[in-house]
């Protein structure tokens, strides 16, 4: 075993503690995702109001390449307009 193999099984036994310590189901965290990313954009710490979101987005692909999609249509529908200039 080499210490990548090695390391990709700590992440993933690692992923799997996460999610169960603050374990919410994936349609919890696509109701509250919107708001997790208004909150995280701004600035603000959402873990306090949304407890378990961030370890489920870590541990969950899906739900974490949910998260992905939505930061990025946000900030393209927030990018300046130039196509004028």
């Amino acid at each position: 075993m080499t210490k990548s193999d090695t390391a990709y099984q700590i992440d993933v036994i690692l992923r799997k503690i996460l999610a169960h310590a603050q374990s919410i189901s994936c349609d919890d965290c696509y109701d509250v995702l919107d708001k997790y990313a208004d909150m995280l954009r701004a600035g603000k710490d959402p873990s306090i109001i949304l407890p378990g979101v961030k370890e489920h987005l870590i541990a969950c692909g899906d739900c974490g390449d949910e998260f992905k999609a939505l930061i990025a249509i946000l900030e393209t529908s927030s990018a300046p307009d130039t196509s004028n200039t």
